[in-house]
C-alpha cells in the first residue's frame, strides 16, 4: 500500500491518549482521594508541644576562684548538650518522671491512656473506622524509654544558643507533660552536674580549714605558753616589722600551696569522669608541646620569679603591693602571657583532638584538663618562687639571738595560721554561697503549654497532595495505556501503521446482553441490529449516513480513476461490522446511479438476505456455484433502485473449495460486464482462508476494522495475508468510532482527499 503522508506532530496528537482515557484518569483521582481520605480520617491526631531553653556560656569552677583561662569553644557545648538532651539514659529518667507524677494514670506513652473522644464534624460519623487506644496496655520499662525517646525531638540554631525541645503525643495535654518532664529532668542532671565540682572543692576547703584552725590554735597556745615561761610580753618594731613581712610571705606561699592542692583534686576529680582510653589520651596529649608553648611556658616562669622578688621588695620596704605601677605592669605581663598559652594548647588541641566526637563531653573534659595542667605549672613556679623568698628571710633570723628568734617564730605561726584562716573561710563562705545558687548553664526561657491544633493529619495538605498524585497517577496511566495499548483506537492509529483510511464508522450503541442473544436465532438478532442503521429512507440517522456518503465517494472516485468493478469487503475478526459497512457502500453507489451487485459470499454466516428481502432465502450463490441454477436467476432486485443483491443460497461445509472453484472465477468475469458495480461480503481473513481466496478474483480490497477491537497487529497480518494475494487494498473503514469525535474526523477527511489526489497524480 502507498505510504501516507506524514504529518507534524501537534499538541492535540499529544493530549489524544489522555482524551480517549479520560475515564482512567477520573477513576485513578477518585481512587486515590478516597484511599487518602480514608487514612487520613482513620490517623489519630498527632500534637505537638515545645519548650524553648536558653544555653548560657560555659563558666567553670576554675574560672571564678582560680582565675584560670577558659578555652572550651562555645559551639561544642551546644552540640555536647543536644547529645545529652537524645541520650537514652536521660529519657530512661524521664520515663521514671512520668511514672512518678500524678499524671501517670492517663499517659498514653506509659499505656494508661482513656478512650479518645469522638470529635465532631465527618470523623463523627466515620469514628467506627478510627483505632482504638490502649488502654491498660501494659508495657515494659523498656518499651517506654523507647516511646519516651522517639516522642521527643531536638533543634537548635547554628548561630545561637537557644534550643528547642520538641515532644508529640496524641493529646495536647500529654504532650506538654512529656516536654516540660525532659525539660525539669534536664535541668536537674545539669545542676547537679554543675555543682558536683564545686562539691568537691567545698569539701577540700572545709576540710582545709578545720587543719588551718587547729594550728591557729595550737600556735596561740604555744605563744603564749612561751612568753609565760620566758617573761617575754613585745617585740621591738623593728622585729615585729620583720615578722610581718615574713608572715606575708608565708601566707602567700601557703595561699600558693593551697590553690595548689585545690588544683590537683579538681584534676583528680576532672580526670575520674574519664575513661580509661581517654585517661591515656590525656597522658599523650600532655606530653605534645611546641616551641612556641615552650617558650611561652619559660617566660611565664620567669616573669613569675621576677613577680615574687619584686613584691618580697616592697614588702620589705613598706609599700603596698597593689599600688604599685610596677606590679600591675608585670600582671598584666603575665595575662597576656597566659592568653597566648591558651590559644595556643586550643591549636594544639584541635590539631590532635581531631578524631574525638564534637558531640563527646569527654572533649570538654579533656581541654579543662589540659588547662588545669597548666595553670598548676604557674602555681608550682609561683611556689618555688615564693620558698626562695621565705629562705632569705630565715637566713636573716638567723643572725638573732635564740630567744629573739623563737620569739618571732612564734609570732609568725600565729599571724600565718591568722590570714591563711581568714582566706580560706572567706573562699569557703564564697563557694557556699556560689553552690547555693549554682543553676548549671540552662536557662528555660519557655516551658511547654498544650497545643491548640495537631500537626498530623494535615487533612487539607493530604487532601490536596491525594488528588495531585491520583492526577498524576491517572495521567500515567493514561498514557502507558495509550503507548501500550494494541488496539484501534482512532484513525491515527492506522495512519501510523502506514495504512490509508476511507472511512471512520461511529459507534451503534451498547449491545444487547447475551442471553437474549442465546434465546434468539443468531441470524435474525444480527439482521435485527443492523437493519436501523442501514441507509434507507425510512432511517434518519443522518450522522452516520453522512459518513457512508463520505465512504461511497473516496470508493466512487477511486472507481472513475482506475476502472474498478469488483470490490472485496472482509474483515481481520468476526463481528467487526463488516456487513453493515458493504450494506451501506452497496446503498449509496446505488443512489450514485450506479448499477451495483451486492453479493453475500460469506457462506458460513450469511445476515445480508435478511436485511434486503426479509428471510433467507435457499437460492443464490452456492446455487450457481453447484450448477442448480444460472446465477442471473438467483440476482433479487431490492428497494433501492438500482441495487441487485445475489444471497448466499444453501450453507456449504467445504466453502473455500467452492469459492476457489473456476466457476466462481468465470462469475466474477460475467458480472463485471453486467453491472457498474460488484461488491463482495466475505467472511474475515484471519479465521478462515475464504476471504484470500475471493481476493484473487476482485480487483480491490477493503479491509473494515473495529476501534478498541481490532489489533494493530490483527490489521498487520491481515494485510500481510492479503498483499501477496492481491496488493490492491484501497484502505481501511473504521467502524465503532465515538460520535463526537465525527468533527475531527471529517477535517482529516479533506486532507485525505487532497493526498489521495496528489498520489494519483505522482503515479
Amino acid at each position: 500500500m502507498d505510504e501516507s503522508v506524514s504529518k507534524p506532530i501537534s499538541l492535540l496528537d499529544i493530549l489524544k491518549p489522555f482524551r480517549r482515557n479520560w475515564g482512567l484518569i477520573v477513576i485513578a483521582v477518585a481512587v486515590v482521594f478516597l484511599t487518602v481520605t480514608f487514612f487520613t480520617l482513620r490517623t489519630v491526631p498527632v500534637y505537638e508541644a515545645t519548650a524553648t531553653f536558653f544555653m548560657k556560656k560555659n563558666g567553670d569552677v576554675n574560672n571564678a576562684i582560680f582565675d584560670i583561662p577558659s578555652v572550651v569553644m562555645q559551639k561544642y557545648v551546644i552540640k555536647n548538650q543536644v547529645a545529652i538532651l537524645k541520650s537514652r539514659n536521660l529519657a530512661a529518667d524521664v520515663a521514671i518522671r512520668l511514672r512518678e507524677s500524678v499524671y501517670h494514670d492517663s499517659l498514653s506513652i506509659l499505656g494508661n491512656a482513656k478512650p479518645r473522644p469522638v470529635r465532631f464534624g465527618l470523623q463523627r460519623w466515620t469514628s467506627f473506622l478510627l483505632p482504638k487506644n490502649p488502654v491498660g496496655r501494659r508495657q515494659t520499662f523498656s518499651g517506654i524509654v523507647d516511646a519516651v525517646q522517639v516522642s521527643i525531638d531536638v533543634a537548635y540554631g547554628e548561630d545561637t544558643d537557644i534550643i528547642e525541645l520538641k515532644g508529640k503525643s496524641n493529646t495536647p495535654w500529654e504532650a506538654a507533660v512529656i516536654v516540660n518532664a525532659w525539660v525539669d529532668t534536664y535541668q536537674e542532671i545539669d545542676r547537679t552536674d554543675s555543682r558536683s565540682e564545686l562539691a568537691q572543692t567545698n569539701a577540700f576547703l572545709e576540710k582545709k580549714l578545720n587543719d588551718i584552725k587547729l594550728k591557729l590554735r595550737a600556735s596561740e597556745e604555744a605563744l603564749t605558753q612561751y612568753q609565760n615561761q620566758n617573761q617575754v610580753a613585745s617585740l621591738t618594731k623593728e622585729t615585729e616589722l620583720l615578722v610581718e613581712q615574713w608572715s606575708t610571705f608565708e601566707t602567700l606561699y601557703n595561699q600558693t600551696r593551697i590553690d595548689l592542692e585545690a588544683t590537683d583534686k579538681q584534676l583528680e576529680y576532672l580526670t575520674g569522669q574519664l575513661d580509661e582510653s581517654k585517661r591515656t589520651l590525656v597522658e599523650d596529649m600532655t606530653k605534645i608541646s611546641s616551641p612556641v608553648l615552650q617558650e611561652l611556658q619559660k617566660q611565664m616562669a620567669t616573669l613569675i620569679m621576677e613577680k615574687a622578688a619584686y613584691e618580697a621588695q616592697l614588702v620589705g620596704a613598706g609599700y603596698k603591693v597593689e599600688n604599685d605601677t610596677k606590679m600591675r605592669q608585670m600582671n598584666n605581663r603575665l595575662n597576656g602571657i597566659r592568653d597566648r598559652i591558651a590559644e595556643e594548647t586550643r591549636r594544639i588541641l584541635n590539631n590532635n583532638m581531631s578524631g574525638l566526637n564534637p558531640l563527646d563531653r569527654s572533649q570538654q573534659l579533656i581541654t579543662d584538663i589540659l588547662n588545669l595542667r597548666t595553670m598548676r605549672e604557674s602555681q608550682d613556679a609561683k611556689q618555688k618562687s615564693l620558698k626562695d623568698v621565705l629562705e632569705r628571710y630565715n637566713k636573716k633570723l638567723s643572725g638573732l639571738p635564740q630567744k629573739n628568734v623563737e620569739m618571732i617564730r612564734l609570732e609568725r605561726d600565729v599571724q600565718v595560721n591568722s590570714k591563711i584562716y581568714e582566706m580560706v573561710k572567706e573562699k569557703y563562705e564564697e563557694m557556699k554561697i556560689r553552690e547555693a545558687g549554682m543553676h548549671g548553664i540552662v536557662r528555660i526561657v519557655d516551658r511547654a503549654v498544650p497545643p491548640t491544633r495537631p500537626i498530623l493529619p494535615r487533612t487539607v495538605f493530604n487532601l490536596i497532595l491525594g488528588i495531585l498524585f491520583g492526577l498524576f497517577l491517572g495521567l500515567g496511566l493514561a498514557f502507558a495505556k495509550g503507548y501500550f495499548e494494541d488496539t484501534i483506537r482512532g484513525l491515527e492509529d492506522l495512519e501510523a501503521l502506514h495504512v490509508d483510511v476511507i472511512a471512520g464508522i461511529p459507534s451503534r450503541g451498547w449491545a444487547k446482553p447475551i442471553w437474549f442473544r442465546k434465546r434468539n436465532n443468531w441470524t435474525v438478532y444480527r439482521a435485527r441490529r443492523i437493519f436501523p442503521y442501514l441507509m434507507l429512507r425510512r432511517n434518519g440517522n443522518l450522522e452516520i449516513s453522512e459518513v457512508y456518503r463520505t465512504a461511497s465517494t473516496k470508493l466512487y472516485l477511486s472507481k472513475k480513476k482506475q476502472d474498478i468493478k469488483t470490490i472485496l469487503f472482509t474483515s481481520p475478526n468476526p463481528s467487526e461490522g463488516k456487513s453493515t459497512t458493504v450494506a451501506n457502500v452497496a446503498i449509496a453507489m446505488a443512489n450514485r446511479g450506479l448499477k451495483t451487485l451486492l453479493v453475500d459470499s460469506d457462506l458460513r454466516g450469511p445476515v445480508l438476505d435478511m436485511l434486503f428481502l426479509g428471510s433467507q432465502r435457499n437460492s443464490g450463490l452456492t446455487n450457481y456455484l453447484a450448477n442448480q441454477v444460472e446465477w442471473t436467476d438467483a440476482v433479487r432486485e431490492t428497494a433501492v433502485k438500482g441495487l441487485y443483491f445475489l444471497p448466499a443460497g444453501a450453507m456449504a461445509k467445504n466453502a473455500p473449495e467452492i469459492l476457489g472453484s473456476g466457476a466462481m472465477k468465470q462469475f466474477v468475469q460475467q458480472v463485471r460486464h453486467e453491472f457498474n458495480l460488484v461488491l463482495f461480503d466475505s467472511p474475515p481473513v484471519l479465521p478462515v482462508a475464504d476471504a484470500m481466496i475471493l481476493a484473487s478474483w476482485v480487483d480491490r480490497i477493503v479491509l473494515v476494522v473495529k476501534a478498541s477491537k481490532t489489533t494493530r497487529s490483527q490489521v498487520k497480518k491481515a494485510i500481510e495475508v492479503l498483499t501477496p494475494i492481491n496488493p490492491h487494498i484501497l484502505g481501511t473503514i473504521v467502524t465503532g468510532l465515538r460520535e463526537h469525535d465525527l468533527a475531527e474526523y471529517r477535517t482529516y477527511y479533506r486532507s485525505y482527499a487532497k493526498s489521495v489526489d496528489s498520489r494519483r497524480k505522482k503515479v
